[in-house]
C-alpha cells in the first residue's frame, strides 16, 4: 500500500469520529498496522493532508427530524437528576464530528453561532459528543440570564 493511501486512511479516520479499532475493522485493516500509521502521522513521519471539509476545523451539525408517527408537538426533554428539565422545543442539532470535551460554554456557543449560524438563545438543544462517543455535552439556553 502506498504512503498516500495510508495517509488517506489516517485522514478518513480523523474525520470519522470512530476509535482506531472500530475504524480499522470497518475498513478491513489490521488494527496493529493501522495504529502504527496513526502513530507515525502524530509524529509527523506520515504527511496527512488537512480534513476535507470546506473550512478547516469547521464543525458540521445535523438537525434531528422526528418520524411522521411522532406528533408535531414532540420535543426533546431531558430530566436531570436535580430535577431540572431541558426541552428542545425549537429543534435539536447534533454535531457530526466529535468535539474536544475541554471546550466550555464559550467555545460551544461560538461553534453554534459561527459555524452553524444559529442563535444559541433560540431554544434549540445543541449536542456535542467526544471522540470515543462516551460523553455528551448539551448546550441549551433557558432564558434565565443575559439578553
Amino acid at each position: 500500500m502506498s504512503v498516500a493511501q495510508r495517509a488517506d486512511y489516517v485522514r478518513a479516520y480523523r474525520e470519522s469520529g470512530l476509535n482506531q479499532m472500530a475504524f480499522a475493522k470497518r475498513e478491513g485493516l489490521r488494527y496493529s498496522t493501522f495504529a502504527h500509521w496513526v502513530q507515525k502521522a502524530a509524529k509527523g513521519e506520515l504527511r496527512v493532508s488537512p480534513m476535507s471539509s470546506s473550512r478547516e476545523g469547521a464543525m458540521q451539525f445535523a438537525q434531528v427530524q422526528f418520524p411522521a408517527a411522532v406528533p408535531t408537538t414532540a420535543s426533546l426533554e431531558v430530566r436531570l437528576s436535580d430535577g431540572v428539565v431541558v426541552r428542545g422545543d425549537d429543534g435539536i442539532y447534533v454535531a457530526v464530528q466529535p468535539v474536544d470535551m475541554r471546550k466550555q460554554f464559550n467555545g460551544l456557543w461560538s461553534a453554534v453561532a459561527e459555524q452553524l449560524e444559529e442563535d444559541p438563545r433560540s431554544g434549540a438543544v445543541f449536542c456535542f459528543i467526544n471522540q470515543s462517543r462516551t460523553r455528551l455535552k448539551m448546550l441549551y439556553w433557558d432564558g434565565s440570564r443575559g439578553n
